[in-house]
């Protein structure tokens, strides 16, 4: 079973080292609920943060010109959600170019033939054989 002490056996001395171990417990309780207060408001102070960061986003996304808008955005909600991809499609490179360097080519599930070069805008990429 268990080792305790049948009450009529329990010394003075016993007793004291009961109540200075029940008195430790209570310290480390205490201690631990205000680590746990701190911990709950750096949370709180961390959720505002991010909602303020977040309405500065939609402020953003409504109020900059578009070339400076995307990017802009995109670095906030990517730093809020690193999981989060961007929602523009990929496109070729204007002039060709390395497909190695080309979003669409890098994206596409065939790649352009050797020499890999990008086929360029408004191309379609045709599966090889």
């Amino acid at each position: 079973m268990t080792d305790r002490i049948p009450l009529d056996d329990l010394t003075r001395d016993a007793l004291d080292q009961l109540y200075i171990r029940l008195d430790a417990a209570r310290r480390t309780v205490d201690r631990f609920d205000a680590q746990a207060q701190q911990h709950k408001q750096r949370a709180d102070q961390a959720e505002a943060t991010l909602d303020r960061v977040r309405a500065l986003a939609d402020r953003w996304d409504r109020d900059l010109p578009d070339h400076v808008r995307f990017l802009a955005v995109a670095a906030l909600r990517f730093a809020l959600d690193p999981d989060q991809q961007p929602t523009t499609p990929a496109v070729h490179l204007p002039d060709g170019g390395n497909a190695e360097d080309c979003d669409a080519c890098r994206a596409s599930d065939t790649p352009p033939p050797y020499p890999w070069i990008c086929p360029g805008p408004n191309t379609e990429q045709q599966p090889t054989a």
